[in-house]
């Protein structure tokens, strides 16, 4: 996510407050790696966040996969097949259904 429109200091924003950011590319490697150390960096500091119960997808992902044989991360030509098969099947440790979490546009 990319903020639009720097911040505001009095009154409501005009227009859009935020965008997606068209350079964010999950499906390579570099950025599979680092969504999972960015979840694995905040378990341990759960409590200071005041975070309940910490879920993150890639977390489930990535077990998900080991359980499957394959490895993390994946390659980017095979990232969307699998994740889309991922959230299509898997209940996440959290008992969330990982379809919740993630949306893809075709």
């Amino acid at each position: 996510l990319e903020v639009q429109g720097g911040p505001r200091l009095l009154g409501k924003p005009k227009g859009a407050t935020w965008a997606y950011n068209p350079a964010f590319n999950m499906e390579t490697p570099v950025v599979q790696r680092h969504l999972l150390a960015t979840c694995q960096g905040l378990e341990p500091r759960a409590d200071e966040m005041f975070i309940s119960s910490p879920s993150c997808w890639i977390v489930d992902f990535r077990s998900w996969l080991k359980q499957k044989g394959l490895l993390f991360p994946t390659r980017a030509s095979g990232f969307s097949a699998l994740a889309k098969t991922f959230t299509e099947k898997y209940i996440m440790e959290s008992g969330t259904f990982a379809s919740d979490m993630l949306w893809f546009d075709d």
